[in-house]
């Protein structure tokens, strides 16, 4: 509640007992863009002011109606200039276009690369860059003694060079100085002493001269010969004699009787046929279409046939044994190397025959035949021979088929010749 007043410093006291009721709010104005008006004037009395005209444009006077801006809203360009002053012109010129409506201005700059703008806007050539003049120079070595220096044309066109000042038998160290090589000393030897087997039959013999210095010598000397070779205790031994082939000719002369080999030469008789004397067998055998491993395989059909037969002659008998391979090639041009191996299975076991180590060139797929012969003396009754296959290298080579030829030497009863198929 109201208690007091002050009036120009005077405080007025004011009667408690309540705060009076408004009975009557009234409310001029002169202010033509507005009209105010009372509400409620002798209870919960407010003013309310509203426009009074006015459109979007107009402005509030100061004298208190609505006015339009002179010369309209958005306003229009009339015209447009530009000026450069200064040497700016030399450099740049500027161009108006569409002075009276949408204008703009352009700029265009007048020089060329070798030229730029200085302070006052003018084009100016860059000056020439002087390389300058060598006037003095000079050269010296802080440290060491390996090296010296010396100045040419020192005004003009200076070279410093340099020269080496040791010899051969001298280095540089660290420093940079020259220092002689230390001498190694060579030392002499005081004693020696030495192991060596001893015998006829040692590869080499040791000789020893003043062990105890000085002039200390070592002397070996070779005591084997040509037919000798050293084993694995450095001891001399003789190369075994190396069996002679067989034959080294065959012949087919006459068609009965026995098979003979007089002087080298094996004959074989072309036996004719009808009769019951049993003695070439023939084979033909398809690859399985297997590439070569590294390890020997026999050579045989997919539904394991080998290439071989077994002695079903009742007794033992010698052989005459030619094979044909031909191989199929799958792979780019190359050499192919591998090994053809003849193999004996008899009841003491496996036992190679022969091996032919052989190679060819083929150009992408091809088929290349190759011809092998052997000869198997002596085979045992149930003993058998086949043929076994490896390739030396990496590539891709197959057997495609095979063919064996066997003729025994001796055809003089019906119980001796006779082979027949084998398998794995």
């Amino acid at each position: 509640d109201l208690t007091s007043i002050s009036i120009d410093g005077i405080v007025y006291g004011i009667a408690s007992g309540g705060g009076g009721t408004v009975t009557a709010v009234d409310f001029t104005s002169d202010i033509a863009a507005f009209t105010a008006t009372t509400v409620d004037g002798t209870t919960t009395p407010s003013i309310s002011l509203d426009l009074n005209g006015g459109t979007a444009g107009q402005f509030l006077r100061q004298d208190g109606t609505w006015a339009t801006i002179p010369g309209g809203n958005p306003g229009t360009v009339t015209d447009v200039s530009v000026l450069v002053n200064g040497g700016v012109p030399d450099a740049i010129s500027l161009r108006v276009f569409d002075s009276t409506t949408t204008p703009r201005i352009e700029l265009d700059f007048g020089g060329v690369a070798d030229q730029y703008i200085n302070g006052l806007g003018v084009l100016t050539t860059f000056p020439t860059i002087n390389p300058g003049t060598v006037t003095s120079f000079s050269a010296s070595l802080v440290n060491g003694d390996s090296l010296s220096v010396a100045v040419a044309d020192s005004t003009s066109t200076p070279a410093a060079n340099f020269t080496w000042g040791g010899n051969a038998s001298e280095y540089v160290n660290g420093e940079g100085d020259l220092q002689p090589f230390p001498a190694i000393p060579s030392g002499t030897i005081e004693s020696i002493s030495t192991t060596w087997p001893s015998g006829a039959d040692v590869a080499m013999t040791l000789t020893e001269v003043n062990l105890n210095g000085p002039g200390t010598q070592l002397n070996w000397d070779v005591q084997g010969t040509t037919a000798q070779y050293i084993d694995g205790t450095f001891k001399l031994q003789t190369f075994p004699t190396i069996p002679a082939v067989p034959f080294t000719s065959l012949t087919t002369i006459g068609t009965t009787g026995a098979a003979t080999l007089t002087s080298g030469v094996l004959n074989i008789p072309e036996y004719t046929s009808g009769g019951t004397e049993n003695c070439t067998f023939g084979m033909d055998i398809p690859g399985d279409g297997k590439s070569l491993t590294n390890s020997f395989v026999p050579i045989k059909s997919a539904s394991n046939v080998v290439l071989g037969y077994e002695n079903s002659s009742g007794v033992r008998t010698n052989y005459l044994n030619t094979i044909s391979l031909t191989f199929e090639t799958r792979s780019t041009a190359k050499t192919y190397d591998f090994e053809i191996r003849f193999e004996a299975r008899v009841v003491a076991g496996v036992f190679p025959l022969q091996t032919y180590e052989d190679s060819f060139y083929s150009e992408g797929d091809k088929l290349i035949t190759k011809t092998y012969t052997y000869y198997s003396p002596n085979l045992e009754d149930g003993g058998e021979v086949y043929v076994s296959a490896r390739t030396l290298g990496i590539g891709d080579l197959s057997i495609k088929t095979s063919h064996i030829a066997v003729v025994s030497s001796s055809c003089e009863a019906i119980t001796e010749g006779k082979v027949k198929q084998i398998t794995v």
